[in-house]
């Protein structure tokens, strides 16, 4: 995912550097997030959900710790003037942003047709009809799946001084990573429901679509990236973590998050809710290790190069299911009720929506690789439209970046 800086210690030589473990890894875990927002969580619960299925985001924050770990190093860059670089800002904006404009585009066509043109009947969407939203990156038409996308772009800046600190001090890093969380997650929990004493609903937004809100997460894909056999006595911590994780995933798979939440609050714990944090983390990146270990690492043959596409498209797929399933959270069916309570019906639902997500995913990715490495070589107008992406997504980053703290002048600090 990012670039890199020395050799790494006890991982593939430079020829096998592609891990098509990680390729089956995020194409199970979109697979997940389609499934994930096919239904609500209520109906997975049922299933022992949190277990298998809400992994999904767990495993795309360790994968990207991993990739930060493996993919640093091989670039062979020793300076952060080097890693924050002008190619580094441009990749990223390739990468991540200028794909973003487009979805962001066409959800401000569909904002504009529904509230100003058609005026049909559309279903609420929650706390996410907050306006405020907008200010954190949002589009006009929200999508579930939306939130992550700031956590995507605040890692663009905060992943190459991530990696230097872990170079130089891997230990005092990967405990910072989970003293830094805590903090975040405390201040998060202390805002909503400890000494202020009325909810401050866009200040804990704020703070759960920030890239250090998960950053344990990417202190264990780190540590990981450094040696992923899972019998190696580096390992050990997460063999330590791991049996905590899955505690703390069956009690939230027998009393739910509400349940477990009020057990915690008795021992000062009401901090730790939910599923994305260092108590869930270990968890997915023990599954991970396994998955590195049983399979290989490349393959060649057909499943494996479907799997390769896929994964290569998983930005891309994300963005797909956002736009899919904001059409049907508007008009369909509400975010509370979900589809259907019959699991019968999912059984050509789920398809449906994969099909849909999976293969519109991969048509964009492919078409803008051909734009890439293609049409702007060959045609002077691709090469100008280029720069105007190009330009346009960093003047969004910018004002993403300062976006964040400008919603506190809407809604001001309590």
């Amino acid at each position: 995912m990012n670039e890199s800086l020395e050799k790494p210690d006890n991982i593939l030589e430079k020829s096998d550097k592609k891990y098509f473990q990680v390729d089956i890894m995020k194409t199970l875990m979109i697979f997940l997030v389609i499934l994930d927002h096919s239904t609500t969580h209520g109906f997975l619960l049922q299933f022992w959900s949190p277990l298998w299925e809400r992994i999904a985001i767990p495993g795309f924050i360790v994968i990207m710790g991993f990739n930060l770990g493996i993919s640093f190093n091989e670039k062979g860059i020793t300076t952060l003037k080097e890693a924050y670089s002008k190619d580094y800002f441009i990749s990223k904006m390739k990468r991540y942003i200028i794909p973003y404009l487009f979805l962001y585009f066409i959800h401000g066509i569909i904002y504009l047709l529904v509230n100003y043109v058609f005026h049909p009947e559309i279903l609420g969407v929650g706390s996410y009809d907050n306006r405020g939203f907008l200010y954190l990156g949002f589009t006009l038409f929200w999508g579930p799946g939306m939130w992550f996308i700031p956590v995507l772009f605040g890692s663009i800046l905060v992943f190459p001084l991530l990696y230097f600190c872990f170079k130089e001090y891997p230990i005092l890093t990967f405990i910072f990573c989970f003293l830094i969380e805590w903090i975040m997650h405390i201040l998060a929990s202390t805002i909503l429901f400890g000494i202020i004493e009325f909810n401050w609903f866009m200040m804990v937004v704020f703070f759960k679509t920030h890239i250090l809100y998960f950053l344990s997460g990417i202190g264990l894909g780190l540590w990981i990236s450094k040696d992923p056999e899972i019998f190696s006595k580096r390992n050990i911590i997460i063999w330590i973590l791991m049996p905590i994780s899955l505690i703390y995933l069956i009690a939230y798979s027998i009393y739910g998050l509400g349940g477990l939440r009020g057990m915690l609050h008795q021992y000062y714990l009401s901090w730790i809710g939910g599923d994305y944090h260092f108590l869930t983390f270990p968890y997915t990146a023990f599954l991970f290790l396994i998955v590195l270990k049983i399979f290989p690492k490349n393959p060649d043959n057909k499943i494996s190069k479907i799997i390769k596409i896929i994964s290569k498209s998983t930005y891309h797929i994300l963005l797909i299911q956002i736009l899919y399933f904001s059409f049907a959270y508007h008009f369909w069916f509400t975010i509370a009720d979900g589809f259907d309570l019959h699991p019968i019906d999912y059984l050509w639902y789920y398809p449906l929506s994969l099909l849909i997500t999976i293969t519109g995913g991969i048509i964009w990715q492919t078409l803008e690789t051909k734009f890439y490495e293609v049409k702007i070589n060959e045609n002077k107008i691709y090469r100008i439209i280029y720069k105007i992406l190009l330009s346009l997504a960093v003047i969004f980053y910018i004002f993403f970046l300062f976006s964040r703290y400008m919603c506190f002048l809407p809604f001001p600090l309590p």
